[in-house]
């Protein structure tokens, strides 16, 4: 066997080769969309709650909650869980992506400090008025961290 035998055949590999190249591109492509629609104003609402704690202004942060995150998490208690877990002294936060069929449920969320320490904590978020408030915020028991 010599390479004449394979060179009428080297064109259909090529093309093979487009076309898986394609798709691979159609696929990554449509899960980028994906991802984008579903979290379309989920990075500025947690930067703009965060940026509020950080700015020491407790209770703008508290206005970005939900009533119903309100009636079960009192002031007092948010403001405990703001100092117990210093989240006053954040530096950036990093947003894990979340699928699922819950929508903006359960959101892995890593409340980066100035320290270099990594909060891990979840966080839901609730579309009210056209606007995103939080309606939970915990500490990720389940994180590696």
């Amino acid at each position: 066997m010599n390479i004449e035998t394979f060179l009428p055949y080297i064109k259909y590999l090529g093309i093979a080769g487009i076309s898986i190249l394609g798709i691979v591109l159609l696929l990554w492509l449509g899960l980028a969309i994906t991802i984008m629609t579903r979290t379309q104003g989920v990075p500025k609402a947690l930067n703009h709650f965060f940026y509020h704690i950080g700015q020491d202004q407790i209770n703008q942060a508290y206005q970005l909650t939900t009533a119903d995150y309100q009636r079960k998490i009192s002031k007092q208690q948010f403001i405990k869980f703001i100092k117990t877990h210093d989240l006053k002294t954040n530096k950036r936060i990093l947003i894990g992506i979340q699928m699922s069929s819950n929508g903006m449920k359960d959101i892995p969320v890593k409340v980066v400090l100035k320290s270099g320490k990594e909060i891990p904590t979840v966080i839901d978020i609730v579309k009210q008025d056209k606007t995103l408030l939080i309606d939970r915020l915990d500490l990720d028991l389940s994180s590696d961290s």
